[in-house]
């Protein structure tokens, strides 16, 4: 058996164990031949998240192909949910035929040697339900901090509150919790739409500029939507923690998967506004007495130990090695 993956990393590890597909030198018509030459006792790891954007070319590629000549297959961030509305979309009139194309291909690909994995346990849960699957067909593989960690501390020389990211966010339990206090409050995002609190600054920013005022700030707050089945916003707090900035997420799918008992990881009550307005005060405060090198340092030692992007790539590999098949003996 060989392990192909058709997502690139330069991790050592992983690229001693995987032979890469990269789309980015062989194109679309080379990513699908390379695909279509696998052999049905190998596995294929693919990202299950790229939609309209990218023609679905992974599982697209592989759900033309006959389901008994098909490889194994490992579906990293398995799209079975829509990661926005129709409100967020960029292109709202093709929503509803981008969450079925993303529906319809994954359960084309799915098989007794396919496994699509999610971000969280309740995604796990509820495509188990809802397409009747066993156990072992879903997996919940953690994310990971994308960010590198910055040398010594960029604080700010006045403290925010810096919130940001597009999809599924809850604005409104955002400025109901943060609305009318002193300090400032960075929302970095393209939906600007609302009436914001007089303390918020809100807009889009480049890449660059979202990673510093990520770095500089005080506190870290995401609101999250709760009443969806999609989790969202893991890169963005485990970057902050990264960062050493203690965060505040409220209860959504994913949170307490990911940020239960980490050190500098505040999860509140879903929808609940007064919750995170006194844990961000809180900390504040704290940040104010406890030596700020010492708070930074256990958040990004435990995001570091759990939370890396080895770590997520390696339980891919084993969950690929576990579709090995198994001469009769």
């Amino acid at each position: 058996m060989t392990i192909f993956s058709t997502i690139w990393s330069d991790d050592v590890a992983y690229r001693s164990q995987v032979e890469v597909l990269d789309w980015r030198q062989l194109g679309d018509r080379g990513l699908f031949r390379a695909l279509g030459r696998l052999r049905a006792q190998d596995v294929v790891i693919v990202n299950g998240a790229i939609g309209f954007p990218g023609k679905w070319r992974d599982l697209a590629s592989l759900a033309l192909r006959r389901a008994n000549e098909r490889p194994g297959v490992v579906v990293a961030d398995a799209t079975w949910e829509p990661r926005s509305d129709r409100a967020e979309s960029s292109a709202p009139r093709l929503w509803p035929l981008n969450d079925r194309v993303n529906r319809t291909l994954l359960e084309r690909v799915a098989g007794p040697r396919t496994v699509a994995c999610f971000l969280s346990r309740a995604e796990v849960a509820w495509y188990l339900a809802d397409t009747g699957r066993p156990a072992g067909a879903a997996a919940f593989t953690p994310f990971f901090a994308s960010a590198e960690p910055p040398e010594g501390l960029q604080r700010a020389a006045h403290p925010y509150v810096f919130s940001g990211g597009d999809s599924l966010r809850d604005w409104e339990l955002l400025r109901d919790a943060l609305g009318g206090l002193e300090i400032p409050v960075r929302v970095a995002t393209r939906h600007t739409r609302g009436v914001w609190p007089p303390n918020f600054e809100v807009g889009p920013v480049p890449h660059d500029e979202f990673i510093a005022l990520a770095r500089g700030a005080t506190v870290g707050v995401l609101c999250l939507r709760h009443d969806v089945r999609r989790s969202v916003g893991q890169q963005t707090y485990l970057n902050l923690l990264r960062f050493g900035v203690p965060v505040v997420v409220n209860d959504a799918p994913g949170v307490t998967d990911h940020l239960a008992d980490l050190p500098g990881a505040y999860v509140t009550p879903a929808g609940n506004a007064d919750a995170i307005r006194r844990t961000v005060l809180g900390l504040i405060d704290q940040v104010d007495r406890e030596s700020r090198p010492a708070l930074a340092a256990r958040a990004q030692a435990a995001v570091a130990a759990c939370f890396s992007q080895p770590a997520y790539l390696g339980r891919l590999i084993s969950i690929a090695r576990s579709l090995e098949i198994h001469p009769a003996g």
